[in-house]
């Protein structure tokens, strides 16, 4: 099977969105340059928060700035261009991808890594805080926090899969921390950590019980 990289002569990538695999992508063409490719990515946010270090801001583990990516700063070192904008929509049959602000991007090779957002939710939904947009989550958090000063906190954790377990150790860690009284419960929804195994499981169990953390499994 052909390298799609080797026979792209002179093609237009364009990267849609600063999510892991286009982080690890540039990191790679700034190590090894493709000069037959012209990168352009689009993002809408230019210094998003890394994922994978959010549970330790939520905990108070790093300060905001040490979980946040320069996307110019990795654009430029691997040649690409960053064209800071929201995509609208998509002209598959003219390799044309529809901008907010901008003309159409024309590309050869198109890439989607956008993550994923939250559903909206009902307006009767007081004391429910969606995790995502995660770039303004933390904001989001200590703001609900605040509103609850004074208030011992009861606070479920919904989402059993390895990020929901660590969100909830992160929250437990921050109130311990801070001297505040809280209870904290993991609600799974159906299997803790489907996507684990057995062994992981038992071990995260045994980490939930030795910190106080609720786990509700049976419970949706």
């Amino acid at each position: 099977m052909p390298d799609p990289i080797a026979s792209a002569e002179g093609r237009a990538l364009l990267l849609v969105g600063g999510g892991h695999a286009h982080l690890g992508l540039l990191r790679g063409l700034a190590m090894r340059p493709e000069p037959r490719l012209r990168v352009t990515l689009l993002a809408e946010e230019t210094e998003p928060v890394y994922s994978g270090m959010l549970p330790g801001l939520v905990a108070g583990l790093y300060a905001p700035e040490e979980c946040r990516v320069d996307l110019l700063r990795l654009a430029t070192a691997a040649g690409a261009r960053l064209v800071h904008d929201r995509a609208t929509g998509l002209q598959a049959g003219s390799r044309r991808l529809l901008c907010a602000r901008h003309p159409p991007l024309r590309y050869d090779l198109l890439s989607l890594d956008i993550g994923s957002v939250a559903r909206p939710l009902p307006p009767d939904a007081e004391g429910v805080l969606p995790v995502r947009p995660i770039g303004d989550f933390p904001a989001r958090l200590d703001a609900a926090l605040a509103r609850l000063a004074g208030r011992t906190l009861r606070l479920a954790v919904i989402g059993g899969g390895a990020a929901g377990v660590e969100l909830a150790f992160s929250l437990q860690h921050r109130f311990a921390v801070a001297g505040r009284q809280a209870d904290v419960t993991l609600v799974p929804g159906g299997v803790l950590l489907p996507r684990g195994g057995g062994l992981a499981r038992i071990l995260v169990r045994r980490a939930l019980r030795a910190r106080g953390i609720g786990l509700a499994e049976e419970a949706r």
